[in-house]
């Protein structure tokens, strides 16, 4: 089952409570996708290599850090461990349960 986004949430109750047909309630100022945190739940370190190379970013996972070095080369390098941040995921925007 999916859960309702916060703008379905709000159009669902004008047209219950407020009696306005669906076709006529405007919202503006709501989000349908916002950033979820990554967390690492894996058993080993993950890594992160990030790359600066003519103006572009280009950032490589993997929990083997000598294969990093050996399929992309020397770059900076981030070490994640259990229950850490690891980034951000879009995903709709909905109440939490």
């Amino acid at each position: 089952m999916t859960k309702p986004t916060i703008y379905q949430i709000i159009q669902e109750l004008v047209h219950h409570y407020g009696g306005e047909q669906l076709g006529k309630i405007l919202i503006n100022d709501i989000i349908n996708k916002i950033n979820q945190v990554m967390k690492w739940t894996g058993s080993t370190p993950l890594y992160l290599l990030t790359k600066y190379e003519s103006g572009q970013i280009e950032s490589y996972f993997s929990t083997n850090y000598l294969e990093l070095l050996d399929d992309y080369g020397p770059g900076e390098i981030q070490e994640f461990d259990y229950g850490e941040d690891v980034g951000f995921i879009m995903t709709d925007f909905t109440y939490p349960t």
